[in-house]
């Protein structure tokens, strides 16, 4: 069973735009330490969008996008530290359920080994 330890590593400086674009905010990358699949960035999104909002530290949305979550806001300190700390929670519980959605996988993947089994032993008989 594989284990979910995915977690944020530090601001992706290649990607992160050092200054507004048309007059938005510069998007900001943040490096997760693997690239999540498509189960875990499901229940990532769930998780962030069921958070309480806190509007004075950060607004509008994250996605995920290959190794990094992506948003935009301005490029001070105090209001990246906000994402970050509302994002952590988000991480850790897409890590806890993807692993309990795994377990189910492995339990499944084992039940139709053995379903298999029988299956042959089934039809090796002679009755």
């Amino acid at each position: 069973m594989k284990e979910w330890n995915i977690r944020l590593v530090g601001l992706n400086q290649n990607m992160t735009q050092a200054k507004n674009v048309a007059g938005m905010d510069p998007k900001v990358y943040l490096s997760l330490s693997e690239r999540p699949d498509p189960s875990w960035i499901k229940i990532f999104e769930r998780e962030l969008a069921s958070q309480p909002r806190q509007v004075d530290k950060w607004s509008g949305s994250a996605r995920v996008e290959g190794p990094n979550i992506v948003f935009t806001c301005t490029l001070a300190e105090e209001k990246i530290q906000g994402w970050i700390e509302a994002l952590k929670p988000a991480i850790r519980r897409a890590n806890e359920d993807r692993a309990k959605l795994g377990q189910g996988e492995e339990r499944e993947a084992q039940a139709a080994a053995s379903k298999s089994a029988l299956e042959e032993l089934a039809g090796k008989l002679k009755f």
